[in-house]
């Protein structure tokens, strides 16, 4: 056996190129040894790969409710005193990795846009996080406007000593 296989990590190398060429995957992904490359030429290999890792992220949502709607069935029959409620929501949250600029330029950026009137701070909130729908972030600003309050703080004048 050990005779028919004399360069292993030339064999995995072949088998795993193989099986990501068939996944669709960028073939670097599978390199044993460093490619130079520049962060452009990165960027734009990786961008197959986010593509494709959206797609994915789509599909487990609506796995991830699903199996979430068959869970909460089998609960309620097993369980019948203590039931999940046909309200109950499952909220999935994927991160998302993208290249950030610097928060700074950021915050102005979106200083500038309110100012405007070309976004809203729901808008900024699903930006930040793609995953909230309209009604998600309104709630959120309302929490936070509480949390505020309950803190004594105003976004605007910083926070304000205790009297």
């Amino acid at each position: 056996m050990a005779g028919r296989l004399r360069h292993p990590l030339r064999f995995a190398t072949l088998t795993y190129g193989g099986v990501a060429t068939s996944l669709l995957l960028h073939p670097t992904t599978t390199l044993t040894q460093g490619a130079q490359e520049s962060g452009l030429a990165r960027i734009s290999g990786n961008r197959e790969l986010e593509e494709l890792r959206r797609d994915q992220i789509s599909l487990f949502n609506t796995y991830e409710k699903r199996l979430f709607n068959m869970f909460r069935v089998v609960w309620n029959v097993h369980n019948q005193g203590r039931k999940i409620s046909d309200k109950a929501r499952l909220k999935i949250d994927f991160y998302d990795p993208k290249p950030t600029m610097d928060p700074l330029k950021e915050s102005e950026k979106w200083e500038k846009e309110l100012e405007m009137g070309t976004i809203s701070r729901v808008d900024i909130l699903m930006l930040k996080n793609p995953d909230l729908t309209r009604e998600d972030a309104k709630q959120r600003l309302l929490e936070i406007r509480e949390e505020n309050k309950l803190f004594n703080y105003s976004p605007n004048a910083g926070v304000k000593a205790e009297e």
